[in-house]
């Protein structure tokens, strides 16, 4: 027979842990000094590696600053390597959040339970003084050296002195009416003099408590929030609620033997709109009745976690953590959890490990990308040493080619040139002589034998006269010689067309461009 007070642990990795920090492997009574010391350890350890995560993505910012300044990469390379929206707010969370170990359960007396035995006092009151059905406010328990508590509103605006807003208690347990929506007692001892706030039940968010007091347990850097009770808000509205401004830790205390139908309706909901959410399972209840049933009531809602999707019974944790579709690792479960908290720290030790893995690894990939570009980048510039010599080359090859085919082209249309120059001179010889007989020249004088009277004025006669027969020589020859600049210009045109084509042969072609060679031809 199996010893009913031994605690049974069912996880879904079989109670391995990923982590090199050394917790006490004897189970640890939950009021035991060594688990305070040990939850301070991996949260501290936690903040370290957030800072060491910062370091790491503010020197990456600068380095990628740095390469978009030089213009080493390509803008559109760069926008590749940088951090995409979602990633980045994960990063800037892990910095500005803090964590939160996030308290659901079947019932009230659940929550109320496992917070007071965690924190070893009696903060919350328990049944029968607030039953199951009542509707019962989200509570916030936080760290701090002054015992005061206040109400707010999730989204309100943020007071830029947040200790004012808080009132001093003097209680040791929570009053009723301070949890109770819609408590009978008018003269709350918190609310008394806060006539603006109202909690009217109708209300599709009722305000939230938040205490804070001296807790060796927690840090600045840890809170605990309950979720409320029996509210008229769907689960995206609770989640929504609960998660403002914390990075989760999911925590879902069973105090009953198994899951009632609404218990998973709720769960089957939750997985649906937060798939990638893990939860831990913490049965709390220890009540004998398995000998009126075929199995245990802790393997009966291991399978119906089964059934959900939360656990498993083969080992399905993925070794991708960097995925934001899947899990980060798979839910577990605790029998008897509030026997032995040495499972409850592996299990946050393991959560918080792969929250700053998924972070290193966001930055990974960033890392390992922008070393692709510049790895491609240096095998473009190696490639390019190689072959410009060998471009320059050719290029001086079928430029010389070109020159001499131009200037033999030239050479042979020298003789057809002079043909048609001679063939105009003559047949123009007489037409020239009798337009410069008849040629009037401004300011000469000449005498009765028609004789100019000076050397000046000949002069002067003589420059009109070689303007007029250069000028009419010119036209003539020019008319004479368009059918063949024509034929000239084909011929031109065909061998840069052919030189051009060659060179363009030897690279590829970018069809979005237009090459030289059909510009030379269009």
């Amino acid at each position: 027979m199996q010893d009913k007070n031994r605690p049974i642990t069912i996880t879904s990795n079989g109670g391995k842990s990923s982590s090199t920090l050394p917790l006490s492997t004897s189970p640890l009574p939950i009021h035991s000094s060594v688990l305070t010391q040990q939850f301070s350890d991996i949260i501290r350890r936690y903040k370290y590696y957030c800072q060491h995560i910062q370091r790491l993505l503010k020197e990456t910012e600068k380095s990628y600053d740095e390469i978009n300044d030089t213009r080493v990469l390509a803008p559109e390379k760069m926008s590749k390597i940088h951090l995409s929206k979602s990633d980045r707010e994960y990063l800037d969370a892990l910095k500005t959040r803090p964590l939160a170990l996030i308290i659901c359960s079947q019932s009230y007396s659940g929550k109320s339970r496992f917070v007071n035995e965690l924190l070893n006092e009696q903060l919350l009151p328990e049944s029968p003084i607030i039953d199951n059905n009542a509707v019962v406010r989200m509570i916030r328990i936080k760290n701090h050296p002054i015992h005061g508590a206040s109400f707010s509103i999730s989204g309100s605006f943020e007071l830029i002195n947040a200790d004012i807003m808080y009132k001093a208690v003097s209680w040791a347990t929570v009053p009723r009416d301070d949890l109770i929506v819609n408590g009978t007692n008018e003269h709350n001892s918190l609310l008394n003099n806060d006539d603006n706030l109202t909690d009217d039940y109708e209300q599709q968010e009722t305000a939230s408590l938040e205490i804070r007091k001296p807790l060796e347990l927690l840090s600045d850097d840890l809170q605990i929030v309950i979720t409320p009770s029996n509210q008229n808000l769907n689960m995206k509205q609770i989640y929504l609620q609960i998660t403002e401004n914390i990075v989760p830790i999911f925590i879902y205390i069973i105090d009953q033997e198994i899951l009632s139908p609404n218990d998973i309706d709720e769960l089957r909901f939750f997985r649906s709109i937060v798939p990638n959410e893990p939860i831990l399972f913490i049965r709390i209840d220890q009540s004998d009745n398995s000998s009126n049933m075929s199995e245990a009531p802790c393997v009966q809602t291991f399978r119906q976690l089964c059934d959900l999707g939360f656990l498993s019974f083969l080992n399905t944790e993925s070794t991708d953590n960097t995925s934001d579709t899947t899990p980060l690792f798979q839910s577990d479960m605790i029998d008897n959890g509030l026997t032995n908290f040495t499972l409850f720290l592996n299990y946050v030790l393991k959560h918080i490990d792969r929250l700053t893995i998924r972070a290193v690894g966001i930055l990974q990939r960033s890392h390992e990308l922008c070393l692709d570009l510049f790895n491609d980048s240096a095998f473009d510039m190696a490639r390019d040493i190689l072959i410009t010599p060998k471009r320059l080359s050719y290029a001086r090859e079928k430029e010389k080619n070109l020159y001499e085919s131009l200037i033999a082209l030239t050479n042979s249309k020298q003789n057809e040139i002079q043909k048609l120059i001679l063939q105009a001179v003559d047949e123009m010889h007489e037409v020239l002589a009798d337009e410069a007989c008849s040629l009037e020249i401004p300011g000469i004088e000449l005498t009765d034998q028609l004789t100019v009277k000076n050397a000046r004025d000949l002069k002067k006669c003589t420059s009109a006269i070689q303007e007029q027969i250069l000028v009419r020589l010119n036209e003539t020859i020019a008319n004479k010689l368009l059918d063949s600049i024509n034929v000239l210009h084909d011929n031109y045109i065909g061998t840069l067309t052919r030189c051009l084509f060659s060179l363009e042969g030897s690279r590829d072609e970018d069809e979005s461009e237009l090459s030289a060679s059909k510009a030379l031809q269009e």
